[in-house]
């Protein structure tokens, strides 16, 4: 028994160094290939925001108007964000391209260190020397260190999911108000974080529900009626457009969305990638043993998200509002699983749920580090699809979404392991709160 237990922490402990190599190794390598790409994106769409011109898409005279005065990269990649993102940015617009992108990387390095501060937190530890010690682990962390060279706003999604986790877990009286601001800039942000709101009705009254849903509504309607041109631009035909592509002709490889992870590998593809060499681009041509329809993939993938949905209700449904910031958590996981087009630095909003499962121990933390691993391996995807035959290829082209269904499972696992005893009834839920930290394993 003692030498059972004595392999399965030296293989973990190598798995969480070996990941750790490989994370700390692209970075090093990302690092040669720093572009900010994304943001001046988000540049052209906050400049084209002042002008009350819509980004979607950016037209030629748009483009050759910034063009005049800013050195950008010869192909932009389209702007998705919604109109408000555009406006909140403004400010960075009246600024110089390169002035901004460096005030804008010192957002994000301030934000990560801040998300740090707070991870650390939520995995049990207060020592400012473990906080320094651990801080290169966060940002060299493949979707975050991904994310600070593009200049993506993943980042503050994921401070934004913190911060809500934090009013969830206090049980603050002024949780109402300060949530409503943090989740409409994360929607500002990004589509897929309205979501976020469905684990509201479990852990809060319907009232606050419906407070929170009109506060969101109204923010989006206000930057409607300032901008009504852009704002019909996006909603009534972007937006639709882009949602038909990605779920229906537009399956990249780097997409870990669970539809476009089955249509990879149920479909022969074409892709065309960058590898190891960056200014070198690779045709590869993925030739699979079976074909199965369109249709037939959405179906599984959707069967699927139904059953993982469905545990996640009965989780919660367990739970009895013991965990509400792990009800949020496990809510990003699931929209990480099934959202159209979700790429790989979104999964830096898998951190809290590692975090939580690091701080639990034993099993907990083992799947922690194997979704770190996961994550890792997620970062050669390029390497794989270019030097694996077809089938492997495709297979390995999942590791991301792999490492957040991992992270789903402990997370939606952890409700279910609370002894029966210990599910607090409504009257008992405040002495709870107060008497014993959340993040205590149970029977602590």
């Amino acid at each position: 028994m003692m030498k059972r237990e004595k392999f399965w922490k030296v293989f973990w402990t190598i798995t969480l160094f070996a990941a750790g190599a490989v994370h700390f190794g692209t970075a090093a390598f990302r690092i040669q290939s720093f572009n900010y790409l994304d943001f001046s994106s988000y540049y052209v769409a906050a400049t084209a925001s002042r002008l009350d011109i819509s980004p979607y898409p950016f037209s030629a005279e748009l483009l050759a108007s910034v063009a005049e005065t800013h050195d950008f990269p010869d192909k932009l990649p389209q702007f998705n964000s919604p109109p408000l993102w555009a406006w909140l940015l403004q400010p960075l617009a009246t600024l110089p391209l390169v002035s901004a992108a460096v005030l804008w990387l010192v957002i994000l390095f301030a934000i990560t260190i801040c998300c740090h501060v707070l991870l650390i937190k939520i995995a049990g530890y207060k020592d400012w020397r473990i906080i320094l010690f651990t801080l290169p682990i966060t940002v060299t962390f493949g979707p975050v260190f991904l994310s600070l060279t593009l200049g993506q706003n993943a980042i503050v999604l994921l401070l934004c999911a913190l911060i809500m986790g934090e009013f969830l877990r206090k049980r603050s009286r002024y949780f109402s108000v300060l949530w409503i601001p943090v989740w409409i800039v994360a929607v500002a942000g990004k589509i897929f974080p309205v979501l976020w709101l469905g684990c509201r009705p479990f852990i809060t009254r319907p009232r606050r529900f419906l407070i929170a849903s009109v506060f969101c509504l109204a923010a989006f309607l206000g930057a409607a009626w300032l901008k009504p041109a852009v704002n019909d631009s996006y909603w009534r035909h972007f937006i639709v457009h882009r949602t038909q592509k990605f779920t229906q002709k537009g399956v990249g490889i780097d997409d870990q969305a669970i539809n476009a992870y089955f249509s990879r590998i149920g479909k022969s593809r074409k892709f065309v990638l960058r590898g190891i060499n960056l200014q070198e681009k690779h045709k590869v041509i993925w030739n699979m043993p079976w074909e199965f329809s369109d249709r037939s993939i959405f179906l599984t993938s959707l069967t699927i998200v139904v059953l993982l949905g469905i545990w996640l209700l009965y989780s919660w449904i367990r739970s009895r509002n013991r965990s509400p910031d792990r009800e949020l958590y496990s809510l990003i996981l699931f929209t990480l699983v099934f959202f159209p087009h979700m790429q790989r630095y979104n999964h830096l909003l898998a951190l809290p749920a590692m975090a939580l499962l690091w701080q639990r121990g034993g099993w907990g933390r083992n799947l922690a580090i194997a979704a770190y691993a996961l994550f890792a391996l997620s970062r050669l995807n390029h390497v794989w699809a270019i030097y694996f035959p077809s089938t492997l290829a495709s297979m390995a082209s999942g590791f991301g979404l792999f490492g957040v269904l991992i992270l789903f499972i402990g997370v939606t696992c952890s409700f279910l392991m609370l002894p029966r005893e210990q599910h607090p009834t409504q009257g008992e839920a405040y002495h709870a709160h107060h008497s014993q930290s959340i993040y205590s394993a149970p029977g602590e």
